[in-house]
């Protein structure tokens, strides 16, 4: 770092590498959205750094800039869309083939109970050597993402060992638009794992990964019997977060506080503090630290599991302490630029990872605010030097209060920096991340340090490691209470709509323009106003819509209503309740004014536990005929436990909804009794002046023949069908009463029962409805429009896929996933929005 004369007359520091990353960022994300061919990004590099050099001054500069723009650029297209024809993705000739693969785990799987009992799943990445169809192997390469269901005594994969898989292979892009090339997971059959041999990494590697394994054992000891603190422990020091509880991250979420579990800066950041407070207790020179501290942290972070946010934060204190060595002043914001430009050299991808973004924002907030915010602060808390001295209890007080202040600005300041962000990705806003993290970051060092003793020590005895553990299980356990209290408190966080792209850039430009101006007060103010009128409109209106989820092989229809009185009809199978979830937290829904259970399928109400565990629910809606489903006695038993009021629907009643909407139950009749569920189904339509919609639940061929033979009104503009579109359904009588302009099947792709009808699809032909697919298109949006459908504001809309249906046929990709083969849960991630911001 150079000073060069400021205009005040300081001396102002130059960051060249601030220059460098801002445009080595922006060609990594130019590359992520647009596709241009690698020969021509690279000579356009090579001629612009040829007139950098050539040219002189800021012309040289920019120039200098511009071909470090076109070379993040180049790197993330070789990244993302390798040219090499042996990469998997490019190998498989569907997005789905049952395959062989053979090739070396790339670090130690990570293990969690399946929902079978005796079995866990294994999820690991796997570097692949080759590829085997029906035929002959063939060389392949890229990483492979490995979701095995195993038995629990069965062996486990390990770093450095070759196995061979057999099982589905899967492919998607990695964003939703197409973009960013493509990611593969497989699934493997429960006996489709063989090893083949081992010791085929890198030695050290696999000696750091082995005592990560003994210091798993140790943190264990003693603490049987408090199965929470020895994983909170494990967690905190290791980063196995998988023996959590999924309550307690929740209140780690929900508090602000999840930051503490993921082995991440703020860990790295006390071994640092440890360390170094060692080599000046040992006198060692500073300029020297960086020899010390390197191989520790590199030993720290292989032993994590080399997550990416320890290996950024490790890079970012390497760079930052290296400075003294080489005579140079340490300069925060200069090691943040560097450290930004030689992780996304060396994996591009980065940029999308939400980690990356969210730790160099946190940190990047840290150093633009802390002068700013916490120095004045600490200078007025400061004693004074020519004062007289002052006793014991006011020196300790002083200090107290500078701790507080000091914590509970920075924290903020990393708070109001990151919010726009956890909005945007995570639709939560916590303002109880401000007073837990004054207890909780002080407990965990406190714990960490306790930890550290732990592992030293118990590689000289298991009994001290017992003495230790019980020590740190008084401090684990008081961040446990303290966690789960502030997660109880009302309006300590709140789920929000996700906030749009624009919305998120003028918040960051406001705190760019706050902390560069001279008036701040006035920008405050002006900010403050503007983000607010933004955020009413961005909340405004009454608009109201209906939104089919793709649930696989069930139905989930959710009303969103203007307000915080959203309904929810059915909630799908089980193993499809956090993609329910996670649709309701992108709309900010905190809570449901009804929950709507058509009848007593797995298919449509699997998930209603989940759905009630995480979200208040006023009111259940049912129909009166329980069947014979022992499941869904037992639910609504479990609802009368939770003291949730019960409502039975019946044929005639009606109500309001908000935004002017109106319900009507058209079936079942209240003075008739039914053999199957599917007969006694609800039967719903929901509408509001030129739109009206119909939910038909899990009605089949008589439902429909019952209400063709009432004299009541059966219009709808949007038919969601019965049964999945099952043989026997839509008949043409049916059609004609209700007079649809389209067509919604909620259906799973190639489920076994070969649902929908090729009948039923071709009276809706016949019909000239369109007719949309939930396995093909995606999730559908129907809005309730104030005026009639037509081609500027269609009666169905593709949340997904862009493509317009026709008469008869079905819009979308025919080649989305079937996640009704995971009931675990364990199928690949869907694919990401896009990338941040």
């Amino acid at each position: 770092m150079e000073l060069a004369a400021g205009t005040d007359g300081r001396a102002s520091p130059r960051r060249p590498f601030m220059g460098l990353a801002a445009f080595f960022l922006a060609g990594v994300g130019a590359g992520l959205c647009l596709d241009v061919p690698c020969p021509l990004l690279g000579a356009g590099a090579a001629l612009l750094a040829v007139a950098g050099m050539l040219a002189r001054h800021a012309a040289g500069s920019l120039l200098t800039g511009l071909a470090v723009l076109l070379a993040g650029w180049l790197n993330v297209s070789l990244a993302a869309r390798s040219p090499s024809p042996r990469e998997v993705h490019a190998l498989m000739a569907r997005d789905r083939e049952q395959v062989e693969l053979v090739g070396l785990v790339t670090g130690d799987s990570v293990t969690t109970a399946a929902r079978r009992e005796g079995q866990v799943i294994c999820r690991f990445s796997l570097r692949v050597e080759g590829l085997h169809r029906k035929t002959d192997w063939e060389r392949a390469r890229g990483t492979v993402s490995i979701f095995w269901r195993k038995d629990a005594a069965g062996p486990e994969p390990r770093y450095g060992e070759r196995w061979v898989w057999r099982g589905v292979i899967e492919r998607r892009p990695r964003f939703e638009s197409g973009g960013g090339g493509s990611l593969c997971g497989m699934t493997p059959d429960p006996d489709g794992g063989r090893k083949l041999s081992s010791g085929h990494g890198w030695k050290f590697v696999s000696w750091c990964l082995a005592q990560r394994r003994a210091c798993f054992d140790l943190l264990g000891l003693g603490l049987e019997r408090s199965p929470d603190v020895a994983a909170l422990l494990r967690t905190l020091l290791l980063g196995y977060r998988q023996e959590l509880s999924p309550q307690l991250l929740q209140a780690f979420s929900t508090t602000g506080t999840l930051h503490i579990i993921s082995i991440s800066g703020l860990h790295v950041g006390i071994m640092v503090v440890l360390i170094t407070a060692l080599l000046k207790a040992l006198g060692r020179p500073r300029p020297r630290w960086a020899l010390y501290l390197a191989p520790a942290l590199l030993v720290y972070s292989i032993s994590t599991g080399l997550s990416a946010s320890t290996v950024r934060a490790t890079i970012m204190a390497m760079i930052f302490w290296a400075g003294p060595l080489f005579r140079r002043r340490p300069d925060g914001l200069s090691a943040l630029a560097l450290s930004a430009i030689l992780i996304l050299a060396f994996a591009p991808l980065q940029l999308v990872d939400l980690g990356f973004v969210f730790s160099y924002s946190a940190v990047a907030a840290l150093m633009m605010w802390y002068p700013v915010w916490v120095t004045p602060f600490a200078a007025r808390l400061r004693a004074d030097p020519w004062a007289p001295p002052e006793s014991k209890g006011r020196r300790i007080l002083r200090q107290l209060a500078l701790y507080v202040f000091s914590m509970l600005l920075t924290t903020a300041a990393v708070w109001i920096t990151t919010t726009p962000l956890s909005a945007r990705f995570f639709n939560l806003v916590a303002p109880m991340a401000l007073p837990s993290n004054l207890l909780v970051i002080p407990l965990s060092f406190v714990v960490l340090v306790t930890g550290v003793l732990t592992v030293l020590f118990g590689a000289l005895s298991s009994w001290m490691a017992e003495v230790f553990n019980h020590a740190n299980r008084v401090f684990t356990s008081v961040m446990l209470e303290s966690i789960e209290w502030f997660s109880s408190w009302r309006g300590g966080y709140t789920y929000v709509p996700t906030p749009p792209a624009w919305f998120v850039a003028a918040w960051f430009a406001w705190m760019a323009l706050l902390r560069m101006a001279r008036r701040r007060a006035v920008i405050a103010a002006a900010g403050l106003v503007m983000l607010g009128a933004g955020w009413a409109w961005i909340l405004r209106g009454d608009e109201a819509c209906a939104d089919v989820l793709d649930v696989g092989q069930g139905q989930a229809v959710f009303l969103n209503l203007p307000g915080s009185r959203d309904v929810l009809v059915d909630t799908g199978p089980r193993f499809s309740s956090r993609d329910v979830i996670r649709h309701l937290r992108r709309h900010g829904v905190n809570g449901l004014r009804a929950l709507v259970l058509t009848h007593g399928d797995a298919e449509h109400i699997g998930g209603t536990a989940a759905v009630l565990d995480a979200l208040p629910v006023d009111e259940i809606w049912c129909a009166p005929h329980l069947g014979r489903s022992p499941a869904y006695r037992e639910l609504l038993a479990d609802i009368r436990r939770r003291g949730i009021p019960l409502r039975a629907l019946t044929r005639g009643d009606r109500g309001l909804l908000p935004g002017g909407l109106e319900w009507e139950v058209l079936h079942p009749p209240a003075d008739r009794n039914f053999r199957r569920s599917d007969e006694a189904t609800l039967v719903l339509r929901v509408g509001r002046e030129a739109t009206a919609l119909m939910i038909m639940g899990g009605a089949d061929g008589s439902v429909e023949q019952d209400l063709v033979a009432q004299p009541a009104d059966l219009g709808a503009t949007v038919l969601v069908t019965g049964d999945h579109g099952a043989e026997g359904t839509c008949r043409i009588d049916w059609l004609e009463r209700v007079g649809p302009v389209a067509a919604v099947i909620s259906v799973g792709l190639g489920n076994v029962r070969g649902q929908p009808d090729r009948a039923t699809l071709s009276r809706l032909r016949e019909k000239s409805i369109p007719t949309w697919r939930t396995d093909e298109s995606g999730p559908l949006r129907i809005p309730f429009q104030h005026s009639a459908p037509g081609r500027k504001t269609p009666a169905v809309q593709p949340l997904v896929s862009p493509a317009p249906p026709v008469p008869g046929a079905v819009p979308g990709s025919p080649d989305r996933s079937e996640r009704d083969q995971t009931p675990d849960g364990t199928s690949m991630p869907a694919p990401a929005s896009g990338p941040p911001g």
